[in-house]
Formats: C-alpha cells, structure tokens, sequence
C-alpha cells in the first residue's frame, strides 16, 4: 500500500491545467469561485421577480442591455486577481458593489416610487452610472 506522500506525488503529476484551469479527472473542471456569477443571478432573478409580479416594467432590460460590457470587465478582473480565498472574497464584494449601483440606478429611472423610500446615500451612488455615461 502506498503512503500518503506517493499517493499525493501521483495526484500532483497526473493534474492537467487547460488555460489556468485544473482539469478534474473525467474532464470536468474545477471551478472555484463563482463570485460574479453568483451576484449577477442573484439581481437578475430579482429582477425577474419583480416583473412577474407587476412591480417592475418589462421594459427595464433594454436600458439593463447597456451594461453588458461590465459583466466582461468584472470576469477580467476576477481572472487577473486569481483563485486565492482573499480575491474570491474581494470579487464578491465589487460585484456586489456593481451590480447593486446598476440596480439603484436602473430601478430610479424604470420606476422612481420603489427607490423613494431609499437613503439618499444609496442613491447617489447610482448617479456615479449617470456620470460615466456622459
């Protein structure tokens, strides 16, 4: 029976990186933080809450459409920080940050009475949108 140092020597030879991602065996890969992923499902499904509800025009995803291009820039940064613990939590957190500005900034143009009741702090971070925009 071998010991755990030769089993562990084995695992490290037989690992496979395709484009900076260990490939499992079987051909799946590992995929390790889904941090981008994660928050952007999360707004888009409230998002479509909102709409089957009534809430929220369906109108509301073509000014989202404009945004597509971060989604890009945030799988960039995610890529260049790497998989470490630290960056996976630092992506969430910007993710978290970028989405939720998008979604201040579209909900106070879609519709302005959900954001009403919201502190006027939160609300100038979404006009940073309408900065950059210009």
């Amino acid at each position: 029976m071998p010991r755990r140092s030769e089993r562990k020597e084995a695992e490290e030879e037989s690992k496979v990186i395709l484009m900076g991602e260990e490939i499992a065996e079987g051909g799946s890969r590992r995929y390790h933080g889904g941090g981008v992923w994660g928050v952007f499902l999360i707004f888009s499904g409230s998002l479509l809450l909102l709409n089957s509800f009534g809430t929220l025009p369906w109108e509301i995803w073509n000014r989202l459409i404009d945004f597509w291009p971060v989604l890009l820039i945030l799988v960039g940064i995610r890529i260049m920080l790497g998989k470490s613990l630290l960056s996976r939590l630092l992506m969430t957190l910007i993710s978290l940050f970028v989405f939720g500005t998008i979604f201040l900034f579209v909900l106070s143009k879609e519709a302005p009475l959900l954001v009403e009741s919201l502190p006027r702090q939160w609300l100038q971070w979404a006009n940073v949108w309408e900065v950059i925009r210009r």
